[in-house]
């Protein structure tokens, strides 16, 4: 057998693998990443990348079950509930997994607006769930953001400030310096 039989027999065996084996990948990088420039990964990737993880973790059951049905199992009986039972639960547990996605990416989204802050390029990331937070962070590239530069409150609301036509006023504020401490604060 040569190296390139070899390659797809292997490749047959572990193919439900490797998506999850990917997705696991990416997220060490981005822990690596984030542990060394202090940067913080931006709402959309991370959504990205937990659907991916949801979408690989389905593949991986899929492929587990799979090997599961078409595997010699020597007691009948157990053989029997085995090949029925963990189908059944494992589509249990993807829709678990696929409703607590949905309702996590629900709730953690925050639109984010590429803006000029004080002179500085930053990303304003609007949470507008009760009350209006506008927090402004550095910006780094399309995929990162770096130190928390100030926040503001607009108060209640349940918009997004950046898309009024008129530029949004704070009823409050926060100014941080570069180790993260507040050094002006106004209203």
């Amino acid at each position: 057998m040569n190296r390139k039989e070899k390659l797809k027999e292997i490749l047959r065996r572990v193919w439900g693998l490797l998506p999850l084996s990917f997705v696991l990948l990416c997220v060490a990088l981005v822990a690596a990443i984030q542990a060394v420039t202090r940067d913080t990964l931006r709402s959309v990737p991370r959504m990205v990348l937990v659907c991916m993880g949801m979408c690989s973790f389905g593949v991986a059951l899929l492929w587990a079950n799979i090997r599961l049905i078409f595997a010699d199992i020597p007691l009948r009986v157990l053989s029997v509930l085995l090949k029925f039972a963990t189908p059944v639960l494992s589509f249990v547990l993807f829709c678990y997994i696929v409703l607590g996605t949905v309702v996590f990416v629900a709730f953690s989204y925050c639109p984010e607006h590429v803006v000029m802050y004080r002179g500085t390029k930053a990303v304003a990331s609007v949470n507008s769930f009760v009350d209006i937070w506008v927090d402004y962070y550095e910006y780094k590239n399309p995929l990162f953001y770096g130190r928390h530069l100030a926040e503001e409150w607009h108060g209640s609301g349940g918009h997004d400030p950046f898309e009024d036509e008129e530029t949004p006023t704070p009823k409050s504020w926060t100014i941080y310096d570069e180790q993260g401490k507040p050094v002006e604060r106004g209203s």
